[in-house]
């Protein structure tokens, strides 16, 4: 072969695979379609099966990863859901969603502990949020620090809640006071909660 040829092939290679790199673009793009509508109608087995799948096309994507955790936070499988957000984690370390599923996990666990920094990581990376800090709220009643439940529902307060999350909100804060022992402070807390109903 002369150099001609070998320096013709040579230029031509990375051409040669272009085809390739797209039909396999396009195969991982069919393959999450098919991953979400399937997670959509609720078949979440099949739905994991195929974004598995797109993975081998797409290694560090972090929204597979957070799909195919979801999927698995769906049927119920929190503890096969953490090695992907904590991979999810370790590629996206400033995700907001990583650390809402992140926290849903622990959730299921019942590790408030750990649930209880995700939403902290959350709470300092994104702009606040009232739903968030009723959430913490919730995860503060579980560890039974009842003055961090009565100082994120005021704080929730100050951000604007729906009709429902403020019933939340005033039930949870009177058991708080109840359990500290302030009982006029609960009593005022179910009179508002009263009001909203």
């Amino acid at each position: 072969m002369t150099f001609g040829k070998v320096l013709l092939l040579t230029l031509c290679l990375p051409l040669l695979s272009l085809p390739s790199y797209a039909h396999s673009k396009v195969a991982v793009e069919s393959l999450l379609q098919s991953a979400d509508m399937s997670a959509a109608s609720g078949q979440y087995k099949t739905a994991v099966d195929l974004y598995s799948k797109a993975l081998k096309g797409r290694k560090n994507d972090v929204s597979i990863y957070q799909r195919r955790a979801n999927a698995k936070l769906l049927m119920s499988q929190p503890k096969q859901a953490l090695t992907d957000l904590n991979k999810a984690v370790a590629m996206a370390g400033n995700d907001p969603t990583n650390y809402q599923l992140r926290a849903r996990a622990f959730e299921a666990l019942a590790n408030y502990r750990k649930e209880r920094l995700d939403i902290d990581h959350l709470l300092a990376i994104t702009q606040p949020c009232g739903v968030n800090l009723l959430w913490r709220a919730h995860i503060s009643a579980e560890l039974k620090k009842m003055n961090d439940v009565v100082a994120d529902c005021n704080q929730a307060l100050t951000l604007g809640l729906q009709r429902s999350e403020l019933i939340d909100l005033y039930k949870l804060k009177a058991q708080a006071y109840k359990k500290l022992g302030k009982k006029l402070e609960a009593s005022r807390e179910l009179a508002k909660l009263e009001s909203v109903q």
